[in-house]
Formats: C-alpha cells, structure tokens, sequence
C-alpha cells in the first residue's frame, strides 16, 4: 500500500482540495492564514493535506515521530492524521494526544479508510459517524481552559481570592 493508492480510493486530488507539501504551492496563496500556513511549513510538514473549508482538515503523514504528534494536537486544525509507516496505515485522531505514550489516540482502523473518502467528507458524514470520538473536550483548547480553571479555583481556594481581577496583581508583584 502507498499514498498515491490511498488517495486514489478516498478520492482525493489536486483539484478537490488536496495539497503536497513538497510542491510547496500553498504557500502564499491565501488557502490558510499566514500562522497556519508557517505551522504547518515549519513544524508539521506532512507528506500531504487536504484542504476543506480553508482548513487543512485532514493531514497525511509518512513514518510519523513523536514530535509530530504533539505539534498535530497543538495545531488543534486537523481531526484526521493518516500515517503510513512501512505499508501500515494507521488513522489517528488529531485532537486526542494521550498524555502517557506520547502519540495520537487511533481514530480507527484501515478497514474504514473509506469513511474519509471525498463526499463523505464534504458531506459531512464523516465528521457525523466520528462526532463521539473526536470531542471537544480532548483537544488542546480544552485543556488550556481545564488548567485556568483549576489554576483559578486553587487560588481561590488556597488563597481565599474571592475577586480574581482584584488580586491577580498582588499574587504576582
């Protein structure tokens, strides 16, 4: 199994959306903004990515890295990272980085490669039948979010802060 097999069944191609990062003809053609777009130059560097609602929805990879994983959940832009490691092809989620082996928790497996084919995409079907496993709460936003509130109820707690505005600048001056 190869890549260009792959994209070949899901459908996917230069004319519905699909972009070679090698090609580099992405760049500076106002498909991304200029943040995503020096992400995804910089930092994840996928084999390719395919492009729907001007978001790099999903990103494929080839012999993925743990640092790759990490800065694919950081991104919080793409659900779907298919990689393809020695004929394996694996999906994972992208917005569930498990903390404890340091990769992306498996979306599912090849046998539903089909569940991302084009229509089922833009479709939105895809994103129906992976709703529950691709929840909110797993990504990186989320967490952040987790951790100011647990920040704020310690000081609260801790430090009897009633009136967060007020405070904060006596905590930490």
């Amino acid at each position: 199994m190869n890549y260009e097999d792959i994209l070949k069944k899901l459908n996917l191609n230069r004319a519905n959306g699909l972009f070679y990062f090698s090609e580099k003809k992405w760049i500076g053609k106002d498909i991304f903004s200029f943040e995503i777009e020096k992400i995804i130059s910089d930092k994840i560097k996928p084999y390719a990515f395919f492009v729907f609602n001007k978001e790099p929805f999903l990103l494929f990879f080839k012999n993925i890295e743990k640092t790759d994983f990490k800065n694919v959940w950081n991104f919080n832009k793409s659900a779907i990272i298919f990689d393809l490691t020695e004929g394996n092809l694996t999906i994972y989620n992208g917005f569930n980085f498990l903390k404890n082996n340091e990769k992306l928790k498996i979306l599912t497996d090849k046998e539903n490669m089909n569940d991302f084919e084009y229509f089922e995409l833009v479709t939105g079907k895809a994103w129906a039948k992976y709703q529950n496993k691709l929840k909110k709460q797993n990504r990186v936003d989320e967490k952040l979010l987790e951790n100011i509130e647990y920040l704020r109820n310690l000081l609260i707690t801790k430090y009897k802060l009633s009136n967060m505005q007020n405070n904060f600048y006596k905590i930490f001056n």
